[in-house]
């Protein structure tokens, strides 16, 4: 037997949501929000690369479901859901 033939990788995630874009995503609300690349282009047009990071606050919010109080990173995208859908809870379920 082939040592490969040994070994079975790990079933792929069933979950849509279990896969993070990038590891700090998986400390928090995120709502889709990633690291994006591009360029600096002042007026002599040299371009450098450059980072745009999300918007992230460490807040902590209340579960009515579990009567605690949690500290979350958040970033403010998911915030301004968040109330719109009228509570954490609300938010995690839908």
């Amino acid at each position: 037997m082939h040592p490969s033939q040994l070994f079975h990788a790990p079933p792929a995630s069933k979950f849509k949501y279990a896969e993070h874009f990038f590891k700090r995503a998986q400390a928090g609300l995120f709502h889709g929000r990633t690291i994006q690349f591009g360029n600096n282009v002042p007026e002599s047009r040299y371009k450098t690369r450059r980072t745009w990071q999300p918007n992230v606050r460490s807040k902590r919010m209340k579960s009515e479901i579990l009567n605690q109080v949690m500290r979350w990173n958040v970033t403010m995208h998911a915030m301004r859901t968040v109330k719109k859908y009228g509570s954490l809870d609300d938010y995690l379920l839908k």
